[in-house]
């Protein structure tokens, strides 16, 4: 069974793929994607795929994930790539191949004028979640990436915090 698990970046994207060759009649594929900045999680993305086939044969399955970014330093991504293949007919299984493997990937270091606090009227962004804009009296304007929490039935948000501004 060949396995190999990617990871990097383009200019907006942190990925994770997953690719298997295997023999067998069925396969199952994961790549668990996930992006951190300082330790903390800032996004995740998973992607299951499988396949079956009547007659064994060499078959491949890809699998691949990706989380949306912004700026192009502090970040890691780590792919983590789960796999398995096997025979099976009319109920019975046999021949059962497991293979796991992870890759992680960096941007470099944030300069330290890239992790500037938010400041100004009021001390931060206003709380209404996603990226917001907050005046920065030396620059004009500093854009600032937040996490926020909210009741999926109402819709109000219960918890915000800064993860980072550049």
């Amino acid at each position: 069974m060949e396995f190999v698990v990617d990871a990097g970046f383009t200019s907006s994207v942190a990925y994770g793929t997953t690719y298997m060759k295997y023999f067998g009649t069925t396969g199952e594929l994961t790549t668990d994607v996930t992006v951190k900045r300082d330790g903390s999680t800032v996004g995740t993305d998973s992607d299951p795929e499988a396949y079956d086939n009547i007659y064994p044969w060499v078959l491949e399955l890809i699998s691949g994930g990706n989380v949306p970014i912004e700026g192009s330093c502090g970040l890691t991504v780590e792919a983590r790539g789960t796999g398995s293949a096997w025979h099976q007919y009319r109920g019975s299984s046999w021949g059962k191949q497991k293979k796991s493997d992870k890759k992680n990937a960096s941007q470099p270091a944030c300069r330290q004028e890239d992790k500037v606090e938010p400041t100004g009227a009021g001390g931060g962004c206003d709380g209404a979640g996603g990226s917001c804009q907050d005046e920065y009296p030396e620059n004009g304007y500093q854009w600032c990436v937040v996490r926020y929490s909210y009741d999926l039935n109402t819709g109000e948000i219960l918890s915000w915090r800064t993860l980072y501004c550049y």
